[in-house]
């Protein structure tokens, strides 16, 4: 035993205590009480950190690899796909450059499909949450917890809804003095922290709520994504240049709200996530329906004030907290 806790100590001693240092700075900030509880029935966490710290290979390629990304933004270019920190398995991310505003773009999670088992889009229906999808809202804001937020953006859709008072209850911390703080401004209630966007709200089917993709019809749905205005569904429906436009005004609207160096998030939808996304990344609109966007997923942009270039940091992130596979068809 003594052999082997010497051989430890030589392994420890030869690591940069730099690399130590900020690989537990990231670790202990992951280990929110509900996803360490359900990180610890699967994994030991401890060994696994102390396992990939001892090896002194893995930290300096993921270090080396997150300066190339900060070198590419440095450059104008958007971030390369997220590098992901081994220890708590979220994306590395820098703090918010010097000049520019940070928006974490939040899907909501799982809903109850109006079809049952028959899978029918619904677009605008203000349709509830399943369990799974309440859950997968509650995991998304504990994951934001670690930003300090200055707004919080919803769509006046109750599924949105939910999941942006999740993000306002996580960001209520316990202070020195032990009474609850909150890192929102003007924070009253977590109700009163929510900024309702109707720009946020998600994509009206129109006369397609209600429908299957089989009823509406496979080159429909083709040429609707490929922008032919002419397949644009009656009673209301929306093409994604009309949803793009709205979805654009109301972001910029929240950023001219966010102050230089601050975050701010967003808890919309599939559609609404991806015209932001896709503005960010130059895509042009007959492209956005491509982007994947998981449910209760993160997306993050950094905007600079100066120039008005977007940077995405990632695209899609969805903490790996144990729960079920969500059902994301028609939408």
């Amino acid at each position: 035993m003594k052999l082997l806790n010497h051989s430890l100590l030589v392994i420890v001693g030869c690591i940069p205590w730099l690399q130590v240092m900020n690989c537990a700075l990231a670790f202990r900030s992951a280990l929110t009480p509900r996803t360490f509880a359900r990180r610890r029935q699967g994994v030991d966490v401890a060994n696994r950190f102390y396992t990939y710290t001892a090896s002194n290979t893995k930290m300096p390629l993921e270090l080396a690899a997150a300066q190339q990304t900060a070198d590419a933004w440095a450059e104008g270019k958007n971030a390369a796909p997220a590098i992901m920190c081994e220890v708590e398995n979220v994306p590395l991310l820098d703090p918010i450059p010097d000049g520019c505003k940070r928006l974490f773009m939040v899907r909501h999670g799982e809903v109850i499909n109006p079809g049952g088992d028959r899978a029918v889009y619904y677009g605008a229906m203000d349709v509830p949450l399943s369990p799974l999808g309440e859950m997968e809202a509650i995991e998304a804001a504990s994951y934001l917890s670690r930003f300090e937020l200055q707004h919080i953006a919803a769509s006046p859709l109750s599924r949105a809804q939910f999941g942006a008072r999740q993000v306002a209850a996580a960001q209520q911390q316990p202070g020195s003095d032990g009474n609850t703080t909150n890192n929102l401004d003007d924070v009253v209630s977590s109700n009163n922290n929510i900024v309702i966007f109707d720009g946020f709200k998600e994509l009206d089917r129109g006369a397609w709520c209600g429908l299957t993709k089989d009823e509406i019809g496979h080159d429909n749905l083709a040429r609707f994504d490929a922008c032919d205005e002419s397949v644009t569904p009656g009673n209301g429906g929306e093409s994604y240049p009309t949803l793009k436009k709205r979805v654009i005004q109301s972001r910029d609207e929240l950023l001219q709200m966010t102050n230089i160096g601050r975050a701010s998030a967003i808890v919309s939808h599939l559609q609404v996530t991806r015209a932001m996304l896709s503005e960010a990344l130059g895509m042009d609109v007959t492209e956005m329906a491509g982007l994947k966007v998981a449910t209760a997923s993160i997306t993050c942009v950094d905007y600079c004030s100066k120039t008005g270039r977007e940077f995405v940091r990632f695209q899609s992130f969805k903490p790996d907290c144990g729960l079920g596979q969500s059902k994301d068809g028609a939408n």
